[in-house]
C-alpha cells in the first residue's frame, strides 16, 4: 500500500496552521508565556488532532475543510497563557503549572477530548 506523504503533510500543516489562527494569542510565544507552545501544549494538541483524524475514519468525515471548527469547541477550556485549567475530576492547576510530564500530557488531553465529546453531545 502506497502512503500520500504530501496529502499527510498538507493536513499537518493545515491543523497547526489552524491551532496557531484559534489560539493566536498564545502561539508563537516563548514556553515560559505559553503552555501551547511547551511540550505539555504541542503533545496534548497533537493527541487531539489524532482523535480528530480517527473519527474522520470512523465516520467518514473530510479534514481538509480545516480544523478551526473543532478547535473553537475546546478554546473556552483552554488555558495556555493564563488563568486555572479546571478539570473534570476537580483538579485545579495554574496555567503555569502543567508540564512536560506524561501526567500532565494525558491530564490536557483526556480534558480537551471530553470537552470536544459534551461540546459534539451538545449540537
Amino acid at each position: 500500500a502506497s502512503v500520500d506523504v504530501e496529502s499527510m503533510l498538507i493536513l499537518l500543516k493545515r491543523y497547526w496552521s489552524d491551532v496557531a489562527d484559534v489560539f493566536h494569542e498564545a502561539w508563537a510565544r516563548p514556553p515560559r508565556e505559553s503552555r501551547l507552545m511547551h511540550g505539555v501544549g504541542i503533545l496534548s494538541l497533537g493527541y487531539f488532532m489524532d482523535a480528530l483524524w480517527h473519527r474522520s475514519v470512523r465516520y467518514g468525515t473530510q479534514l481538509d475543510g480545516g480544523f478551526v471548527h473543532d478547535l473553537r469547541m475546546i478554546a473556552p477550556a483552554c488555558r495556555w497563557t493564563d488563568g486555572i485549567w479546571e478539570f473534570e475530576d476537580g483538579t485545579r492547576r495554574l496555567w503555569n503549572d502543567l508540564q512536560n510530564i506524561n501526567g500532565d500530557i494525558r491530564l490536557v488531553t483526556e480534558h480537551l477530548l471530553r470537552v470536544y465529546r459534551q461540546a459534539n453531545t451538545a449540537r
